[in-house]
């Protein structure tokens, strides 16, 4: 209840706000915490150039600056995509084991790439 508590009150003030991850798991976290997600990997496959394009295109309108990676997962394709968007890559873990300090960890991080 403790880190729930947390990560509702750092992520309240960037509710609504998108957060483009690597990993479409993040829309349950984005969801329950009132963020909206984009994922550059989708329905188990990479994205196709078609579906980078259009990624890249909803990813500019929303001023996304920061995409969240994870480690393990072949970063080629979002440090491409953080290139053409002039965007900074943020490596978040879902899968650590101190989970509290990691989630108000993560909370820190999205919160700080989120604000206006």
């Amino acid at each position: 209840d403790r880190v729930d508590r947390y990560v509702q009150r750092k992520l309240t003030p960037v509710r609504g706000r998108r957060l483009l991850a690597y990993h479409p798991s993040w829309e349950y976290f984005a969801r329950d915490y009132g963020l909206r997600t984009l994922s550059v990997h989708a329905d188990g496959h990479s994205p196709s150039p078609r579906d980078l394009m259009e990624l890249t295109r909803v990813s500019r309108a929303a001023g996304v600056s920061t995409i969240f990676a994870e480690p393990g997962f072949d970063r080629r394709t979002v440090d491409m995509l953080a290139r053409d968007l002039g965007a900074e890559v943020e490596t978040i873990d879902p899968l650590a084991g101190d989970w509290g300090p990691n989630l108000c960890r993560t909370a820190d991080r999205i919160a700080g790439a989120l604000a206006p």
